[in-house]
């Protein structure tokens, strides 16, 4: 996840999510802040919503708690249809969650 290459990092923690390692925590909520994308101008907002898609869904196999109010927001305030989609599926992956928006 340290790699200079971002996407290689982004691939990493992507792939640390999967197997249920934590260390990828960090890494995954800077995917989802659009800002933090917007500092690589080659990300097209297509592909700015892929890697939010991919790292709430990471996020959600994680099911780290503190990270549950984020996936909150996001279902509810992402610009992307498709972004507060995935955020809804994986809060339904938080035991005891309710994951839809009041």
């Amino acid at each position: 996840m340290e790699d200079p290459e971002v996407d290689v990092a982004w691939n990493a923690a992507l792939a640390l999510s999967r197997i249920g390692d934590r260390d990828a925590v960090d890494l995954l909520v800077k995917m989802i802040d659009r800002d933090y994308l917007d500092d690589f101008p080659a990300v097209e907002p297509d592909r700015q919503d892929e890697i939010i898609i991919n790292a709430v869904r990471g996020l959600g196999l994680l099911r780290v708690t503190e990270t549950r109010a984020l996936l909150v927001s996001l279902s509810r305030e992402d610009p992307s249809t498709r972004v507060r989609s995935a955020a809804l599926d994986s809060l339904g992956e938080f035991p005891s969650a309710d994951p839809s928006p009041p």
